[in-house]
């Protein structure tokens, strides 16, 4: 399973922008619809289903043409060569979408 951790999104000071003056509360103009202040808003992409390798090899079946059964071998080689090549000790760096190293860490006391 293919996890993505939640969004963050930095405030302009923490980008290194000046803030902007706040509007007078007469002057801003909130859709009906709009949240409360305060209330955590969850963007459609975090709320959609996990990505599996299964909805990958449906995906190279509807989009490439391969047949079921190409599609899944072709999806298993990519993770068996990235899982290799990480256990080789070497970075895996896909262009575009991420870097992947593995790090050993100091363990930590359980709670």
């Amino acid at each position: 399973m293919i996890s993505t951790p939640p969004a963050v999104f930095e405030t302009p000071v923490e980008m290194g922008h000046m803030p902007t003056p706040p509007l007078d509360a007469a002057a801003a103009v909130m859709p009906a619809d709009a949240p409360a202040a305060g209330t955590r808003v969850l963007l459609p992409s975090l709320e959609m289903p996990t990505l599996t390798k299964a909805d990958l090899a449906e995906l190279l079946f509807d989009r490439l043409g391969l047949n079921k059964r190409e599609s899944k071998d072709m999806v298993e080689a990519f993770f068996e060569i990235v899982h290799d090549t990480l256990v080789d000790g070497q970075d895996v760096k896909l262009s575009g979408f991420g870097n992947f190293n593995i790090r050993r860490k100091a363990p930590r006391p359980g709670r």
